[in-house]
């Protein structure tokens, strides 16, 4: 009786994990939505939109943009724009001091870490930033073109 069993479970394994697969990841949900939409490996609002580069309406941000792009931007922007004076103070001072620089620049190191800290704290500047980013990356979904190439 086992061996009829055995033999018949190796003729239908290919129906069987089929029929598996279909209860373990199958609801009605799915099938409706499979049935109406095409799927693809990416999500519609990462690799959708006129140029296959996410919808421009979008304004979620992926951990990738919240952890890294945005804050690479308000650094960006806080050495430009709010600690310049510290920023130029301390790049001076090290190409005076050479080899001696962490040693004679240290008061100047923590003026210009404070005054990038603040940055970092303060709400206003992370929303400018965040908005700012996100209306480079719309654009740039929008058109096509990255910002890069735009300034040229």
């Amino acid at each position: 009786m086992s061996s009829s069993f055995g033999s018949g479970l190796k003729r239908s394994t290919g129906f069987l994990s089929r029929v598996f697969l279909l209860l373990v990841f199958w609801s009605p949900k799915t099938t409706s939505i499979m049935a109406a939409h095409h799927y693809g490996v990416l999500r519609t609002n990462v690799g959708g939109g006129p140029h296959g580069l996410g919808d421009p309406d979008d304004r979620t941000l992926r951990q990738v943009e919240r952890e890294i792009m945005i804050p690479q931007k308000m650094k960006e922007i806080a050495k430009k724009e709010n600690c310049n004076k510290h920023v130029v103070a301390f790049g001076e001072c090290a190409k005076q001091s050479g080899l001696l620089m962490p040693i004679q620049c240290k008061e100047l190191s923590k003026e210009l870490h404070t005054c990038l800290s603040n940055m970092y704290k303060d709400e206003a500047f992370i929303e400018r930033c965040t908005k700012e980013y996100l209306d480079s990356r719309s654009e740039y979904r929008r058109t096509g073109i990255k910002d890069k190439m735009r300034r040229i």
